[in-house]
């Protein structure tokens, strides 16, 4: 009589499946097993018998399977609460102890849960890179295979986890060889660029500061020229025409100079003989008139003499004036400076001139504005006195009608600012183009020379002077000095 087994009749011969078996002890096992039905020879009409053989799914399984060098094979069993359903199975969190490979536990099992979990859910196999531990030689690729049986519930899943170490050692290798190559030719551009400056950059450069030189009027400067048998390149050929050009800069130097050395005596005798023109015609007509006077009576020679003599010695003093104006322009003194406050200087100029703007028809109001802040100049204050005296007898000639001279002074960095306003007609642009020209003048009794003396001070003390003006809106000279000489030059 044949003996009952729980199994279906429909398996097939030689039919495998995946099934969860019950052991004596009531714990649970999967194995994976065959069954073969085996009919009796001895008569047909006994029904067959059906042999079931199986293997268990445990680690000395998965140590028999062939494996390549460096691949891990390991096995989740779901089935591992023998008393929870299938479904319940299914839905129960993740346990890493029952994840074993063929060397025992798994090591880190719980990082192989993004992989497992997913093919336990969708019964769908799953792959990915896990990373074990922080490095990334200890990451692996890994594949997660559903097993389930017949009625397609998962009841384990087998892993499959080749490690990439050996990859990404090849990757370094290959990074290291890449590494190497890029330095070497890094190192070749080096050496490239290194002769390439030997070459082209150095003489570039050379030209260069030759160029700076002869800019600040070094007409001696030369470029060496590289000796070769040809000498054809652009680079020779620019150092040669740079030589040949300072050479003829030198040499036509001293003609220049001459040349205008001669017209600046032409301009100067042009310049002293208009100026000389005007007080020596009166002087002549005044001495004509005396000659006349002789046949006069003594009455009337008396007063032409004495009107005459008053004329003299007006147009005399004049042309002291003019001669004067011109010696002190041609012999500047040098600056002897020291510490001073540049208020000091604002209110010596105001308290000086205050007095004469209060005398004349027309009034011109004086307006100090200062900072409070300390404003230390190391400067001539004679001849800062004198360049702001001109710039002030300058404003106040530009307002014949009367007006508002502001003098003003403040700190800008290390530097002082002085500034001196006026409300008269102002000055056209190309007026303030040709202001500080020597002997341009836009009066019509005037030498030129006032302004050209305010900027020779202000230059010798390494400062600046500025005019801003339209016409109809006043003027405004601006002179920038710094605090101490020393350290501007």
């Amino acid at each position: 009589m044949p003996l009952a087994y729980p199994e279906p009749a429909t398996a097939q011969f030689t039919a495998t499946f995946l099934k969860r078996e019950e052991l004596p002890d009531g714990s649970a096992a999967l194995g994976l097993f065959a069954v073969r039905a085996v009919r009796r020879s001895d008569s047909a009409a006994e029904p067959s018998v059906r042999l079931v053989g199986g293997m268990r799914l445990d680690q000395s399984f998965l140590a028999d399977l062939p494996v390549a060098p460096g691949m891990m094979i390991g096995l989740y069993n779901n089935t591992n609460t023998s008393q929870l359903s299938a479904f319940q199975q299914l839905l129960a969190p993740f346990d890493p102890a029952q994840l074993i490979s063929q060397f025992g536990p798994v090591t880190n099992a719980v990082s192989y849960q993004s992989l497992i979990d997913p093919a336990r859910k969708t019964g769908q196999t799953s792959s990915g890179i896990i990373y074990l531990t922080s490095r990334r030689e200890d990451s692996v690729n890994a594949t997660a295979i559903p097993l389930k049986n017949n009625e397609g519930a998962v009841l384990a899943v087998l892993t499959v986890a080749i490690s990439r170490s050996g990859m990404i050692e090849a990757q370094q290798h290959i990074r290291a060889i890449a590494y190497g190559v890029a330095a070497g030719g890094i190192l070749l551009a080096i050496l490239a660029s290194l002769w390439i400056a030997a070459r082209v950059s150095r003489p570039i450069e050379q030209l260069a500061r030759a160029a700076d030189e002869v800019s600040q009027g070094n007409w001696e400067t030369r470029v060496p020229e590289r000796k070769r048998k040809r000498g054809r390149d652009e680079i020779d050929v620019l150092a040669r025409g740079f030589n040949h050009m300072t050479g003829q800069l030198a040499s036509q130097r001293e003609r220049l100079v001459q040349s205008e050395r001669v017209a600046a005596w032409r301009e100067l005798a042009r310049r002293l003989a208009h100026e000389l023109k005007n007080p020596l015609f009166p002087l002549q007509l005044t001495v004509e008139n005396l000659v006349r006077s002789r046949a006069l009576s003594e009455a009337e020679f008396e007063e032409v003499f004495r009107e005459s003599t008053q004329t003299l010695s007006m147009e005399i003093a004049n042309l002291k004036t003019i001669i004067g104006r011109f010696s002190d322009f041609s012999k500047m003194p040098k600056p002897q400076p020291e510490m001073i406050d540049a208020k000091d200087v604002i209110e010596r100029v105001r308290s000086l001139y205050e007095a004469a703007g209060d005398k004349n028809e027309a009034k011109i109001c004086f307006e100090v504005e200062l900072s409070a802040d300390p404003m230390p100049l190391n400067v001539d204050p004679e001849l800062l006195h004198r360049a702001l005296s001109n710039l002030v007898l300058n404003a106040m000639d530009a307002m014949p009608e009367g007006g508002t001279l502001t003098l003003s002074a403040k700190p800008k960095g290390d530097q002082i600012e002085i500034r001196i306003a006026d409300t008269g007609a102002g000055l056209t642009p190309e007026e303030c183009e040709r202001l500080f020209t020597p002997y341009y003048t836009t009066k019509q009794h005037g030498t030129g020379l006032g302004l050209a003396i305010v900027q020779s001070v202000v230059a010798d003390h390494a400062g600046t002077i500025a005019v801003e003006s339209r016409l109809g809106g006043g003027a405004v000279f601006v002179i920038t000095l710094p605090k101490n000489i020393s350290n501007s030059r």
